[in-house]
């Protein structure tokens, strides 16, 4: 009986140290995640906004639709070739200039100088020059200027005789400019800034800011100075501007002012008669240059249960161009004296 009990004892003490042993391993693994938990990083939550194209889905802000009112229908639904290009599409392409943006748009050529006139953005839709078919927040700008895009959400190019939409002319077609808008419950500031080769120094800024409940202010700022690349003597451009709008909703009508000013100006001098021969040369006070102050008001609304939408406004441009043009006589044109004229 002895040894049976002996034999009872020893398995019921194996027994007890066996549920010990569990029982830690059991705590072990419990207090695993426990201590986990208590030291688990917090959730980063990364909120911001950047500005939105009101003429675009929030969904698909590359289906966007047309800025210009006098479009009742939708792209798709209207009879008339157009090209939509919104900001994310400018943003793609790294598109600085209104010719670059041009440029790459099927049915538009750009002029180089044919006439004798090569300042400016020279424009042509399908043939036609369009060079005063160029519209800004619907209102045709007469400027001959090469324009910045700085401050432009979306450009429109719409193909095809419109003179029913856009007045005189317009026989191959026009293009139409919307200015970045002041939102409402959307406060950002985003800048931006480029260094490169030849001086290269760009820089933009667009801010916006929710004044009350009833207005909005926006505001796009440009600064560009840069040599022409691949030209051993100076070939400068200085290009600086900026752009404010300010919305003011009373409910029944909208009030929106735009006041924008630019200085822009190229410097180009150099060898004139293009070979080894000092003959002719142009002087390095030599320069285009040209500065565009414009203020618009816009007063709009709707009547008659909305069946019925009216505008008024007023647009005021004051543009001022200066070029400098003089040529000088090298050292070596005494000895061509046939070239004297």
């Amino acid at each position: 009986m002895s040894d049976s009990s002996i034999h009872r004892t020893h398995q019921a003490g194996t027994a007890q140290r066996a549920t010990l042993l569990a029982g830690a391993f059991g705590a072990a693994f419990l207090c695993v995640p426990a201590q986990a938990q208590d030291h688990k990083d917090p959730d980063i939550i990364v909120i911001g906004q950047r500005d939105v194209n009101e003429n675009a889905e929030p969904e698909a802000p590359y289906k966007a639709e047309s800025s210009d009112g006098k479009f009742t229908d939708k792209v798709l639904d209207t009879p008339k070739t157009q090209t939509v290009i919104p900001k994310e599409v400018i943003e793609d392409i790294g598109a600085n200039s209104f010719r670059e943006i041009v440029r790459s748009t099927p049915g538009v050529t750009l002029g180089t100088g044919e006439g004798g006139n090569a300042f400016g953005d020279r424009i042509f839709i399908r043939g036609f020059e369009a060079r005063n078919d160029v519209y800004i927040d619907g209102l045709r700008d007469p400027g001959v200027t090469s324009r910045e895009i700085f401050a432009v959400e979306q450009i429109e190019v719409i193909k095809g005789p419109s003179a029913v939409f856009g007045g005189r002319g317009t026989t191959g077609g026009l293009v139409s400019l919307q200015s970045k808008r002041a939102q409402f419950g959307n406060d950002f500031v985003v800048a931006e800034g480029g260094v490169g080769t030849e001086n290269y120094y760009r820089g933009t800024i667009d801010a916006n800011y929710e004044l009350s409940d009833a207005a909005a202010i926006r505001v796009n700022g440009l600064f560009h100075d840069a040599d022409t690349p691949g030209r051993d003597y100076v070939s400068k451009l200085e290009d600086w501007g900026v752009s404010g709008e300010i919305n003011y909703d009373f409910g029944a009508a909208k009030l929106t002012s735009i006041t924008a000013y630019r200085d822009y100006k190229s410097s180009d001098y150099g060898d004139y008669d293009y070979n080894r021969a000092d003959l002719l040369y142009r002087d390095p006070n030599t320069f285009r240059q040209f500065k565009t102050f414009t203020q618009e008001l816009r007063l709009q609304g709707s009547a008659f249960g909305d069946m019925l939408d009216w505008l008024v406004g007023g647009y005021y441009a004051n543009e001022k161009l200066e070029t400098r043009d003089n040529l000088r006589f090298g050292n070596d044109y005494g000895t061509f004296p046939n070239c004297r004229i």
